[in-house]
């Protein structure tokens, strides 16, 4: 139960610190007098309360990075049971490296907002295969799926159309695979195609 006291000359009382330890739909308040004037009870409209996060899921992981350079950016959302994202959870969230052979660098840890963590500097030093753990708390940690780390972009080819210097535009060439481009054209050696169907912004 939670009191307030409505003032000589006012008409209302705010009431804070309410919570609800269930997480379900049809749930009402009901305030009612304790002293004073005579007033009738009054009972708020139905209103549903939320599970708060119980895991954390990886979304747009890349499948492919360049040794040293920044991976594409991704994030890290808090989950609740019916995986909505929880926009009140603010623990700070930790991402470490699952599996691979080199150092994963840059900032690991993050305070989400509305419920999601953004990691747009992280980067690892050695050529392989890996994978991302995220965790948080008592919050069900993620893995990531796996991330190749690739020595060099080779060429260049148009992915879409779009500015020279965003790298969704692109896809990098690795001697074996044309995989989603870590960066955009800048070196002068390395052959560069534009497709027929692109229009490329310089």
């Amino acid at each position: 139960i939670l009191t307030g006291t409505i003032l000589a000359g006012t008409n209302t009382a705010t009431v804070t610190g309410v919570t609800y330890n269930t997480a379900e739909t049809g749930v009402s308040i009901t305030a009612t007098r304790t002293s004073g004037d005579v007033l009738t009870p009054g009972t708020s409209a139905l209103f549903t309360v939320l599970a708060a996060a119980d895991h954390l899921v990886f979304v747009n992981v890349p499948s492919y990075g360049l040794i040293a350079t920044n991976l594409n950016p991704f994030t890290v959302e808090a989950r609740r049971p019916d995986n909505s994202v929880d926009a009140n959870y603010v623990s700070n969230i930790t991402v470490s490296k699952a599996s691979g052979s080199g150092n994963l660098t840059g900032t690991t840890v993050k305070t989400p907002v509305g419920g999601i963590s953004t990691y747009n500097d992280l980067q690892f030093d050695a050529v392989d295969t890996y994978t991302l753990i995220a965790n948080s708390g008592a919050l069900t940690g993620a893995t990531s799926g796996n991330i190749e780390i690739v020595g060099a972009i080779l060429a260049y080819r148009s992915f879409a159309s779009g500015n020279w210097n965003i790298k969704t535009t692109w896809e990098g060439y690795t001697a074996t695979q044309w995989i989603p481009s870590c960066d955009w054209p800048v070196s002068p050696t390395k052959d560069v195609t534009i497709r027929t169907s692109h229009l490329v912004t310089v």
